[in-house]
């Protein structure tokens, strides 16, 4: 994971740089992305809490997932379709013409 999110991050600003390049500009905006499984499901299994011996707020005692009953407990929660919201980077030129953006383009990376 850590992996892949250093290469998001690589990706995103070396994108950003070619993008700024050019002289295109990013506006950032949130938008809803329905996703087919509840990533935070936790109903059945106090997620949250953490793992310990204690019942305090940060720990928990270990599933079993390896018990047929405990995974197919956890199954409704984790397959419902929810909603999350996420922020994107969305391209804005001045003009909606692509021959004049083409031309801003060009004058931009002549300087």
């Amino acid at each position: 994971m850590t992996r892949m999110y250093r290469t998001l991050a690589k990706l995103y600003y070396r994108t950003s740089a070619i993008l700024d390049g050019l002289g295109i500009p990013i506006i950032s905006k949130v938008v809803t992305l329905p996703i087919e499984f509840n990533v935070f499901g936790k109903k059945h299994w106090g997620a949250g809490k953490g793992f310990g011996k204690d019942s305090k707020k940060g720990h928990e005692p270990k599933l079993d997932l390896n018990d047929e009953d405990t995974t197919e407990a956890m199954l409704p929660d984790l397959l419902e379709i929810r909603d999350y919201e996420i922020e994107v980077d969305e391209f804005r030129f001045k003009s909606t013409d692509l021959y004049e953006i083409i031309l801003n383009m060009a004058a931009k990376m002549r300087t």
